[in-house]
């Protein structure tokens, strides 16, 4: 069963695939596993790796949790600058640049909320956020960091489990799987229990 919300994100995600198909070819040194439609590479390098910084090319800023040594460490790259989400950024470094960089990453059309992170000062989804000349990365600030740029979040889901439904079901019990086994048992055991020629009304 398909909701209002899973078929929007569906067809939004085919018009995206279909103009990725049309507009640009995918490039080569570029298969994190993202489907993505941009038309040119990053060419992610480590600020240390390059001399100079020079017009058209930006920076992100990541700050890593380390669980080892129980701190912040930052991390500073320098790509080209284009039409890219912190995600997309994110994903080229983790392709080619440290395969040990961690974070969380989805749906990639903002609905699930699996990459959200602390982004320029402000909580917010790295699938759905450009990035600047100037991006700061970090974990979420409300929430203990695991590693890198993942939290726990088995405070949120525990608070997810409190909310009740907004129109509760008085009968619910009659739709529990154990409920639904029973009373077709026992109508089984009823109809097996009859003579053929009986029927039920």
């Amino acid at each position: 069963i398909y909701t209002f919300q899973m078929l929007r994100s569906c067809v939004v995600g085919a018009r995206r695939l279909v103009r990725w198909h049309s507009t640009a070819q995918p490039f080569e040194d570029f298969n994190a596993g993202r489907p993505s439609y941009m038309i040119k590479a990053p060419g992610v390098k480590k600020v240390e790796e390059v001399p100079q910084i020079s017009e058209g090319e930006a920076m992100i800023q990541i700050a890593r949790w380390d669980p080892v040594e129980n701190n912040l460490r930052r991390e500073t790259y320098v790509y080209k600058q284009g039409p890219f989400m912190v995600l997309d950024i994110l994903i080229a470094i983790k392709a080619h640049q440290d395969p040990t960089l961690t974070f969380r990453n989805s749906c990639c059309e903002g609905v699930c909320g699996s990459c959200a992170m602390h982004i320029n000062g402000a909580n917010t989804l790295a699938c759905i956020t450009p990035v600047t000349p100037d991006t700061v990365v970090q974990p979420l600030t409300q929430m203990p960091p695991l590693r890198d740029l993942v939290v726990d979040f088995r405070w949120f889901f525990k608070q997810v489990e409190l909310v009740q439904n907004s129109v509760p079901k008085r009968n619910k019990e009659l739709y529990h799987i154990e409920s639904m086994k029973k009373r077709y048992m026992e109508l089984m055991k009823d109809l097996n229990s009859k003579g053929p020629e009986t029927t039920v009304q």
